[in-house]
C-alpha cells in the first residue's frame, strides 16, 4: 500500500446533484485512519436522518483487513436494507 496523495483532494469536483435522489446513503468511517478533515463529515452525516453511519475499527482498506465485513455491507446496501 502507498500513501494517498494530497493532490486528489484539490481537484475540483463538478455534481449534477443526482446523487441526491438515491435512497438508502451509507457511510462507513474506518477510525485507524486519521484524517481530520473527515470527521466534521461524518458527525454531520450522523445528524442527518437521510444517511446511515458506521465507524469501524480499522485503517483504510478494509476490503483488505475486513473483507467478510465490507461484502456483508455491500449485500445489505444492494438489497435496501438500512440496520
Amino acid at each position: 500500500m502507498s500513501v494517498h496523495p494530497l493532490a486528489a483532494f484539490e481537484d475540483k469536483l463538478e455534481l449534477s446533484g443526482a446523487w441526491e435522489t438515491i435512497k438508502l446513503r451509507r457511510y462507513i468511517r474506518c477510525e485507524k485512519f486519521e484524517i481530520a478533515h473527515v470527521e466534521p463529515l461524518i458527525r454531520r452525516l450522523e445528524a442527518d436522518p437521510k444517511w446511515q453511519t458506521e465507524r469501524w475499527d480499522c485503517g483504510h482498506s478494509p476490503h483488505v483487513t475486513e473483507s467478510a465485513r465490507v461484502i456483508e455491507a455491500l449485500q445489505a446496501i444492494a438489497t435496501g436494507i438500512h440496520a
